[in-house]
């Protein structure tokens, strides 16, 4: 581990130039489409070397595939605004060895995806650490030198990535015919589905393949549409506000979806929602601000809080949860024809719901920084947060029993409050896919 931040940072510092020439990053000459965040973005892989140094580094930064454009605007600006400032100049540098240099082949393999071996892939340790210098270096100029960790990088994303790749792989060897492969994440609020996404969709990316990342919660209904059916359904607090199944346009979602995973050449404009709009209430964006996207695509990566839960036959056992979950029940049955196109699935799993209430004001916090002071409010968060329990305790329990039923192929992550994955199963057995 690092010694102090210091030492941290000046790993930033020294590990540019070797970042800038390597093969992983000269792969990527051709043009990468990057979905993150629910935002679409599609760059190509271009830099240019000033004199100055502090100049350098934000040129160099901005032309490595973890850092094009494929953050929020807001989000990308920081970065590159905190390259060029003070805050990161070389005086504040000092010396310092990376976590990436002091990882091992054992520590790699203690992760829960390795540690049975019932998953196979690569144990080159040299590519694991060009993988995870990139992760340490994005991760420590996005999020803060305090955010690194080994257990994040190396039994977390890297083999998660490594996991997606074998499936998209062995899917190409069973169908040549083409297309993206679709996989659906589920995972509760705050969990860290969308950071998750980030940053493998970025190493697919600086590997030359084109990765997508889409979000359940940019196919909410319109805000006067949300309205209609908070009136609608008067009374109930579940459907008052977006969220819950019955809030979300359907046949737009799988329209895009479908759109995403054909092989031939077209341009797919995908919408995009605007949480921060109606103090934190939300509205999907005009048109003209969705993101058009030209296929084909390697992988999609759609997220989503609920992706998995299922209309439940006992109606009964739902009204005694809340009667107000009555109609959301009826509205989950529109889930199964996206559910049918999945090629994937990966489910994080939580061992207590309550944890959403701290990730989601965690998120809404940072949410609230990067747009002025935009969003909901810490109490507006408690009471948002609270429609969401009905469904947690209706739903949770079956899909975490019955997850090798949303979809052929699959892995379960538990992760513990801190985010940190503890054990791995998969569905069915990797060797199988």
């Amino acid at each position: 581990m690092y010694t102090s931040k210091t030492a941290q940072a000046s790993f930033v510092s020294s590990t540019i130039g070797s970042l800038h020439s390597s093969k992983a990053l000269n792969s990527c000459v051709i043009l990468n489409t990057v979905f993150a965040s629910s935002k679409i973005h599609l760059n190509s892989w271009s830099s240019q070397i000033v004199s100055s140094k502090r100049s350098t580094m934000t040129s160099t930064f901005t032309s490595i595939p973890m850092f094009e454009k494929k953050y929020a605007p807001a989000s990308y600006s920081r970065i590159t605004s905190q390259l060029s400032t003070s805050s990161v100049s070389s005086s504040e540098f000092g010396s310092g060895t990376p976590i990436t240099d002091g990882i091992t082949l054992e520590f790699i393999k203690q992760g829960p995806l390795l540690v049975n071996n019932e998953f196979k892939c690569t144990m080159d340790l040299s590519k694991w650490k060009e993988l995870g210098r990139e992760l340490e270096l994005a991760i420590a100029v996005e999020e803060g030198v305090e955010a690194v960790s080994p257990e994040r990088i190396f039994h977390y994303y890297i083999p998660v990535y490594f996991w997606l790749d074998s499936v998209r792989e062995a899917r190409l060897q069973k169908n040549n015919s083409g297309g993206a492969l679709l996989v659906g994440l589920s995972c509760p609020q705050g969990g860290g589905k969308t950071t998750l996404t980030q940053y493998v969709s970025a190493l697919f990316a600086s590997r030359g393949l084109r990765c997508a990342v889409a979000s359940i919660d940019d196919f909410y209904n319109t805000y006067e549409e949300l309205q209609e059916v908070a009136l609608k359904n008067k009374g109930n607090s579940l459907l008052e506000y977006r969220g819950n199944a019955g809030t979300h346009d359907i046949p737009l979602m799988l329209e895009t979806i479908r759109n995403l995973c054909k092989s031939e050449p077209q341009t797919v404009h995908v919408p995009r929602y605007n949480k921060s709009a109606y103090g934190g209430r939300g509205d999907r964006a005009a048109f003209e601000k969705w993101e058009a996207v030209n296929t084909p695509v390697d992988i999609i990566l759609l997220e989503g809080w609920c992706l998995g839960f299922r209309s439940r036959s006992d109606v009964e056992f739902v009204k005694n949860v809340s009667a107000e979950l009555l109609p959301v029940n009826e509205n989950l049955k529109a889930f199964e024809e996206l559910y049918k196109e999945f090629d994937a699935g990966m489910i994080v799993k939580i061992g207590d719901a309550n944890w959403v209430f701290e990730w989601r004001a965690q998120a809404e916090k940072r949410l609230r920084e990067a747009t002025g002071g935009k969003g909901m409010t810490e109490e507006q968060v408690k009471d948002f947060v609270q429609r969401f329990m009905p469904a947690y305790k209706a739903y949770l329990p079956e899909l975490y029993s019955k997850s090798a039923e949303i979809a052929p192929c699959g892995l379960t992550l538990e992760i513990d409050q801190q985010r940190v994955p503890r054990v791995a199963s998969f569905w069915p057995t990797p060797a199988k896919i």
